[in-house]
């Protein structure tokens, strides 16, 4: 499990001749997206996302096999986790998933403390002993010069940073109550926007629960065809006897308390004509669908511009929504088939819902839309009962908005949680030193095998306070 824990990744290469290469330098530290939420999110949902995606290079060297080390925190020792053939036809990035569930071998003090291998400048003797190779009367490192330097400070500018922001407009009838609609704000920024500058989107579309109905608006109930949704089960009774059985699933329905659920919410909606006791047929929980986005202003341009840009992107793209089962019983939905024409089986699921973003009618707002949804059982009740062992099942898909609809959703407390949204002049920043005070200045040359010079010092240079900086 990663929840609650941070984790460091390094990776070396083994050489064909079995050589192992030194350990690459450390990544920062990463974890689960979902630990920033902390105190509002249940504990099923911190173990939604558990796993950390790892990217490491391929080489054209005579590499056979990259190795992945992983350690908790930014301390303590890397254990080996992953081992996958390097591809020398090319030095593309490979993604290794992380999910905190092997026991490797710890890598030792020596390997993690060597940065390169000491191959010395000029050797007079050279031999294997013990398996080792050993260098006699050898020479290392380079002699240091004598540099003629001067130190000037530039300083720059603070870029400006235009933010955007985004709002989720109040739903004014089934339409967005299913399609939740974003409004995004271009008021703070100039006329003109130049050329170089990035435009950043960084946001979560936080959502609650997320309701599954039938195929038109207040139809509570989900019919499937024949064969879409198989379940073979196993259940061993009080007796110990074992019941193995195939149902064919027909229908999906709501049960009666998720009316009296929803019921407080959905009344406050004036243009809701259903009742107070609506029961969707499926209730699932999500983290939310994750925006990241960046996009070149490669000329300079308008406002309108801009909202171009963005829309463009966004509306490209198609965004998976991850669906989890909730917590207790509000998991369960009625589950009907012929062979018993009956209530009493009971079941949840979790799937990946396809959403799109799409233009209105009005000006700066995109609606967001699913598409389509993919949905397999989580677990089964024959009986309403017992939990039963699910031997084998299918992934069925559901159009939604996409196709002829067979589903329809519903979103409730819709929420944007912004991480940077906006217009910056650079996303690199700059790097600075402490203003008023003097910084002594060296530099160290590597050659092409990692070899090291000694510090040359080029003396020493003023940064001015921020005021008399000019």
């Amino acid at each position: 499990m990663i929840n609650e824990k941070s984790f460091q990744f390094a990776y070396k290469y083994v050489h064909r001749d079995g050589e192992h290469t030194a350990l690459s330098p450390y990544s920062t530290l990463a974890f689960a997206s979902n630990q920033l939420k902390y105190g509002f999110i249940d504990d099923g949902a911190k173990n939604f996302f558990n796993q950390i995606n790892v990217f490491v290079k391929n080489t054209v060297s005579d590499v056979k096999h990259i190795l992945l080390y992983a350690r908790e925190g930014d301390k303590g020792t890397f254990y080996e986790v992953a081992k996958i053939e390097n591809n020398d036809a090319n030095t593309n990035s490979r993604t290794i998933n992380f999910r905190n569930d092997t026991i490797g071998k710890a890598l030792s003090d020596t390997e993690l403390n060597k940065t390169y291998d000491n191959v010395p400048q000029l050797a007079r003797a050279q031999a294997f002993v013990g398996g080792r190779l050993m260098y006699g009367n050898y020479t290392e490192g380079y002699e240091n010069v004598d540099t003629d330097t001067e130190l000037v400070a530039n300083y720059h500018k603070k870029e400006d940073i235009y933010s955007i922001d985004i709002t989720v407009k109040e739903a004014t009838s089934d339409e967005e109550l299913a399609n939740p609609v974003l409004q995004f704000d271009y008021s703070s920024l100039p006329s003109t926007i130049d050329s170089g500058s990035k435009i950043l989107l960084n946001f979560v579309v936080e959502m609650d629960d997320v309701h599954l109905g039938g195929d038109t608006y207040g139809e509570e109930n989900i019919d499937l065809e024949d064969g879409t949704l198989e379940i073979e089960y196993e259940r061993r009774d009080d007796t110990s006897s074992v019941e193995t059985k195939t149902v064919n699933v027909e229908r999906i329905k709501g049960e009666t308390f998720f009316g009296a659920f929803l019921s407080s919410y959905l009344q406050s909606y004036t243009f809701w004509t259903y009742g107070s006791n609506w029961k969707p047929a499926i209730t699932m929980r999500t983290e939310g669908l994750y925006v990241r986005e960046t996009i070149n202003v490669t000329t300079a341009t308008s406002v309108a511009g801009i909202r171009t840009l963005i829309e463009n992107r966004l509306t490209s793209k198609t965004f998976d929504l991850f669906l989890n089962p909730t917590t207790g019983v509000r998991r369960l939905s009625i589950l009907q088939h012929p062979s018993l024409n009956a209530v009493s089986e009971k079941g949840s699921f979790q799937g990946t819902a396809k959403m799109k973003f799409l233009t209105t009618a009005t000006q700066n707002d995109l609606k967001l839309e699913m598409q389509y949804v993919e949905l397999e059982p989580f677990d089964f009740f024959k009986d309403a009962v017992k939990p039963t062992n699910i031997i084998s099942t299918n992934r069925f898909k559901l159009d939604v908005f996409s196709g002829t609809r067979r589903a329809t959703p519903y979103f409730n407390d819709v929420n944007i949680v912004s991480g940077a949204v906006g217009i910056f002049e650079s996303l690199d920043g700059y790097r600075s030193f402490k203003s008023g005070a003097s910084h002594r200045m060296g530099i160290a040359y590597l050659d092409d095998r990692g070899r090291a010079s000694g510090v040359q010092e080029l003396g020493s240079g003023f940064v001015e306070k921020a005021k008399q900086q000019r």
